[in-house]
């Protein structure tokens, strides 16, 4: 009977070591091992009863594995840990989350090389995502919509795609031949493209951010405050604010970030986003109020976008300008230029020059110079 209890027992301690134990097995496994340490057992057996089946007359005894001999103090380490993996802390949520800790971390790189090894996938560069890409897609599609001559173009941008084409047959074939290549899905009429709403009449387009810009007015708590009617003052020089810091930098970052992704079919926000996007790093009170300004600013006119008209010509024109004084810190001329094809306005930008210049025909030159780059890259 002894014998008999002894292999219950060793057979039981297989099957836990095999399969994951519960915390109930555990601590009763762990208590069964502890009473083996002190010479007696469940049944208050001595130390010579406890020899049987499956043990040595050391006190050792083995677990699943021929040829390894485990003694109970190991078992119970074992188990101990086990617990222990099991209550120590929560998993982290977020890649944020596990990036500050080294075992994370650790794993993530070992799975990644794995990938590397299998061949699953290579890294490659991002693409270059210039919205006004987008925007003149959207303007040539509209245009030739009008014409007689069959056309069909492509947009690709990751795993989104847009096709444009003036014939019903064409598009059907062509999408039905995408599909029999690459598993993908029809959506139907294009109405959402990277955030960016895509409105149609019978032959024009119109692309706006209203909800996107309902979004931030939301989440900035400004919803009944009043409507600004214009985005920052004139003459504001935030550059030279002396008030405090804010508590929250992350805050001003959020919201800039937001705004700046706003501009991509608001024109008329490209200099006050270039404003406030130069104190990011360290925000001040008084910067946070001109970016709040220009979020009331957007409750009078948040459905605004740009109008693609489809009577347009293909012809691309270009013009610069300086604007208003330089910066008093850096002594920079702040410069802009604005594209146009035909009458829609393609791409846009306010930006500060990289160096200082002696003369106001230079800062024009260096202004023409950028300009030109754009015009020749959208051609």
């Amino acid at each position: 009977m002894l014998q008999s209890a002894r292999r219950d027992q060793l057979q039981s301690a297989r099957s836990n070591q095999l399969q994951s134990p519960s915390l109930d097995q555990l601590q009763s496994s762990a208590d069964q091992v502890s009473a083996q340490q002190h010479g007696t057992s469940a049944g208050h057996l001595s130390e010579g009863e406890m020899i049987g089946e499956g043990s040595d007359a050391d006190g050792t005894y083995q677990l699943g594995v021929e040829g390894n001999k485990h003694d109970g103090s190991d078992v119970l380490s074992e188990e101990e840990n086990y617990i222990a993996a099991l209550t120590e802390g929560n998993e982290p949520k977020t890649f944020k989350e596990a990036k500050k800790y080294e075992d994370w971390r650790n794993a993530m790189r070992t799975e990644i090389e794995a990938l590397k090894e299998q061949g699953t996938w290579t890294l490659e560069s991002l693409p270059e995502a210039k919205m006004a890409t987008v925007r003149t897609f959207l303007a040539v599609a509209a245009v030739k919509n009008r014409e007689g001559k069959l056309q069909l173009s492509v947009l690709i941008y990751v795993d989104d795609m847009i096709i444009a084409g003036n014939g019903t047959f064409a598009l059907q074939s062509f999408k039905s031949y995408l599909s029999e290549c690459f598993k993908m899905k029809d959506l139907g009429a294009l109405k959402y493209f990277l955030g960016l709403k895509v409105a149609r009449s019978k032959h024009d387009f119109y692309i706006c951010q209203r909800k996107y810009a309902l979004d931030i007015i939301s989440e900035t708590g400004l919803l009944g405050a009043k409507p600004a009617d214009f985005p920052m003052k004139q003459n504001y020089k935030l550059a030279l604010a002396e008030g405090n810091e804010m508590a929250d930098g992350e805050k001003y970052r959020r919201l800039v970030g937001h705004l700046i992704y706003l501009a991509v079919t608001r024109p008329n926000l490209a200099y006050s986003v270039h404003i406030l996007s130069q104190f990011m790093q360290a925000p001040k009170e008084e910067h946070w109020e001109a970016t709040l300004r220009v979020v009331r600013y957007l409750k009078k006119c948040s459905g605004q976008g740009i109008l693609l008209r489809s009577d347009s010509e293909l012809r691309l024109e270009g013009g610069v300008t300086q604007i208003g004084p330089r910066c008093p810190l850096t002594r920079r001329s702040l410069t802009g230029w604005f594209v146009l094809l035909g009458m829609c306005p393609m791409s846009w930008k306010t930006k500060k020059q990289h160096t200082v210049s002696r003369s106001s025909a230079e800062v024009e030159y260096l202004l023409m110079a950028a300009l030109t780059c754009e015009l020749k890259w959208l051609k």
